[in-house]
């Protein structure tokens, strides 16, 4: 069993508040991800089966000639929730004795940071479900950045990103990207990206986005061609050096949990209180959502 030096807290109240600000802090959740069927995989069971429509197709008329009526199909993708992670730590009651700092609003702040981080790195997990036309670079030839000169300028790959987004008809309006510290940081070395960005003289951080948080707004870094930039430090890398940058348009993630919880109870072989966290969720990109998504490796 393991021991803590640790003040005690009302862990009834640190439960409430995990749960309260976990989503304040998530980038994924914020800008990529959305939750719509979330509900109906609380009813359903672990496995909800969402449907989506057919194109409609148009042919050529001849006056006089008969028209060919199509048969419409719909598609019918699987999202299935069986991904359970877990916490749990104890508190000894001679630390509840000792205590002399509260400390729900510290511990709170951390169990909502990992349990963010987790979520996070969950829905970027996906990126391998963009569309296969909507990838720049790969992962054993990732984009090589610069500021400007040689190398790739980060304004060349937001460009690139458009184009992609582009050639699939995804409409213009909610176009996003979400970058890693390096490509943050090359964008920090280009003088004129940062007088674009940038409403403060030395800063690259520019007006926050409607809707933001306190905890969220430093992740945003403006907007650049048309596109909201923001970074993450969970973003995935598939391999050593190579981070895999998401970019998209609206929500193409569907995210859903089974349920979260967090609970406190008393353990029988010791004087001491656990606290426990228990999270049931997964997540898919449908077919027809690949298109508003894609990656761009970097190095």
């Amino acid at each position: 069993m393991p021991t803590n030096i640790l003040s005690a807290f009302n862990v009834e109240v640190w439960s409430k508040l995990v749960i309260q600000k976990l989503y304040q802090r998530n980038v994924a959740m914020m800008v990529a991800a959305n939750t719509d069927y979330e509900g109906d995989v609380q009813r359903a069971g672990s496995t909800v089966y969402v449907r989506t429509y057919g194109r409609v197709s148009w042919g050529s008329y001849s006056k006089g000639q008969p028209i060919s009526y199509q048969e419409l199909a719909s598609a019918k993708e699987p999202l299935v929730v069986n991904d359970a992670e877990y916490f749990a730590f104890m508190l000894d009651d001679l630390d509840k004795a000792q205590a002399d700092l509260p400390l729900e609003e510290p511990y709170t702040r951390e169990a909502a940071i990992s349990l963010s981080e987790l979520i996070d790195t969950k829905i970027f997990s996906y990126y391998t479900s963009a569309h296969a036309s909507n990838v720049i670079g790969t992962v054993g030839a990732p984009i090589t950045l610069a500021a400007t000169g040689a190398g790739v300028t980060t304004w060349a790959q937001v460009v690139a990103m458009n184009q992609k987004l582009d050639a699939m008809n995804v409409p213009s309006e909610g176009r996003w990207a979400i970058v890693g510290p390096d490509f943050k940081a090359w964008i920090a070395k280009d003088e004129t990206l940062i007088k674009a960005l940038a409403p403060v003289a030395g800063t690259i951080l520019s007006t926050a986005r409607p809707g933001m948080t306190s905890d969220s707004v430093a992740n945003y870094l403006g907007n650049l061609g048309g596109m909201d930039i923001y970074w993450s430090n969970n973003l995935p890398k598939p391999a050593a050096g190579v981070t895999a940058n998401l970019f998209g348009q609206g929500r193409p993630i569907s995210y859903a949990s089974k349920f979260r919880e967090v609970e406190t109870i008393r353990l029988q072989d010791t004087f001491a209180s656990a606290v426990r966290g228990l999270i049931l969720h997964d997540g898919k990109v449908f077919s027809e959502h690949s298109k508003r998504l894609g990656v761009l490796y970097t190095n």
